[in-house]
């Protein structure tokens, strides 16, 4: 898999929408695996990445530490993705709000149950009980309807449990699942993320699992706050 399509793979699933402020929680640390599988018609083609990632959020600084299947870092902060091999910066991209709408954001801003919608302009549209789940429809703000669809928000005992994108014309763009939860220092963590796309044959699956969760660790600030070179070092 080339570097460019394994940040992509991570930008993609770690993009969420996170408007919440003046949390108690600011660090998250994990050890993470993503699988990849994607499908057309009977050809199927997996991928696996691992590694560590860290989040801190005084500092609003996102980190991957990748140890297969190449050992590189990429240190994502304002609108900059930096990708350090070998303790030297070997490219420097931009890509706009990744760390402002990260999931580590959410998990630690405690938005992660309602993604953040009401305050965003969201309003919901209706909601639905299907056994043990509730389903509640958002609709985005009337200015943006041309170019956003409903979201559905998945609940089970009041916590997330998916998240279904439609497009405008009402056609599902993609979903995501969330399950395995873990209480880490009072805070619901998931312990692992799937996000499915399915479109004119075609399938991607992504999933991502947490393992060895610490929050709001102290010390160890080199791991959190990664010195990124200067590019003609």
């Amino acid at each position: 898999m080339s570097r460019k399509r394994l940040i992509s793979s991570f930008l993609f699933l770690f993009s969420f929408w996170a408007f919440s402020y003046g949390q108690d929680y600011f660090r998250f640390r994990s050890d993470f695996t993503l699988k990849e599988i994607s499908s057309v018609g009977d050809t199927t083609e997996s991928r696996l990445i691992i590694g560590s990632c860290t989040y801190d959020s005084k500092i609003n600084k996102l980190s991957y530490n990748l140890t297969f299947p190449l050992s590189e870092q990429w240190v994502i902060q304002d609108t900059f993705v930096y990708t350090i091999r070998d303790g030297k910066l070997v490219d420097k991209t931009t890509a706009p709000y990744i760390t402002e709408h990260s999931i580590f954001k959410m998990l630690l801003a405690q938005s992660l149950n309602d993604f953040g919608l009401i305050k965003s302009g969201y309003q919901i549209e209706s909601v639905k009980r299907l056994e043990n789940e509730v389903y509640i429809t958002y609709l985005p703000p009337e200015e943006y309807r041309d170019a956003l669809g409903p979201l559905v928000l998945i609940k089970e005992k009041k916590l997330l449990k998916g998240v279904i994108y439609y497009e405008p014309t009402g056609n599902m763009m993609f979903r995501q699942q969330l399950d395995d939860y873990q209480i880490v220092d009072g805070l619901p963590i998931p312990g692992e993320l799937t996000h499915i796309v399915e479109k004119d044959g075609k399938s991607i699956k992504r999933i991502l699992s947490f393992d060895h969760v610490v929050i709001n660790e102290a010390g160890h600030d080199k791991l959190y706050d990664i010195v990124v070179p200067d590019l003609t070092q």
